[in-house]
């Protein structure tokens, strides 16, 4: 039976099959620094990389639902349930091509999670047309908000909806339109208006 020796693989084992090792020697002929700076500059750079992902998790995220329509303008025994997840600067300019149950008669309620000062506008239009109604959704701390009902706001003026429970505090500012919460159309990240109020027209 064939022993095998430890001792022998690890003589085996070159140093330029170990990553650390080539890492060193690479940044020695590169910057000929010492070890101490060198040591500092991998540090700095998995600072840098750790920051750069903290701050791909302070992205908001929405989750658009879509369910029976209870205002009586489709059955409710109609199986209208729908999801969709749009991250952060993705925005959505036709949502028959993003959610399959888009056709269904069904009310819509938002989830939206984030860091405060994020803003989304849902739109009752396709290509973030304005005539079909709006609300614009501005959240002020970092909790999760849920809006149930989304003609439930004053119109034409912000109005801010303090936090409750585990949902956080947020700023709406809604322009009407017949059944809007029915007829979500396109969905828009971020301030697309000048000054503090949005252009209505």
């Amino acid at each position: 039976m064939e022993r095998t020796d430890n001792s022998l693989i690890a003589k085996d084992f070159k140093k330029s099959d170990n990553p650390y090792y080539v890492a060193i020697t690479a940044f020695r002929s590169i910057f000929g620094l010492p070890m101490n700076f060198r040591f500092l500059f991998l540090l700095a750079f998995f600072l840098l990389q750790a920051i750069s992902f903290a701050e791909a998790g302070e992205m908001a995220k929405l989750t658009l639902i879509k369910g029976p329509d209870l205002g009586g303008h489709g059955s409710i025994m109609e199986d209208c349930g729908g999801r969709l997840t749009l991250k952060e600067n993705n925005d959505a300019d036709d949502l028959r091509r993003s959610l399959a149950e888009y056709f269904c008669e069904g009310e819509y309620s938002i989830v939206l999670d984030g860091p405060a000062g994020k803003i989304v506008t849902l739109f009752g239009s396709f290509y973030f047309k304005k005539e079909r109604g709006f609300l614009i959704i501005r959240k002020k701390d970092s909790k999760g908000i849920w809006v149930e009902e989304l003609q439930a706001y004053p119109e034409r003026k912000w109005h801010s909806v303090p936090a409750e429970g585990m949902y956080g505090s947020f700023e709406v500012f809604y322009v009407p339109a017949p059944r809007f919460r029915t007829r979500i159309s396109s969905i828009k990240w971020g301030k697309w208006w000048e000054g503090p109020l949005p252009n209505i027209n």
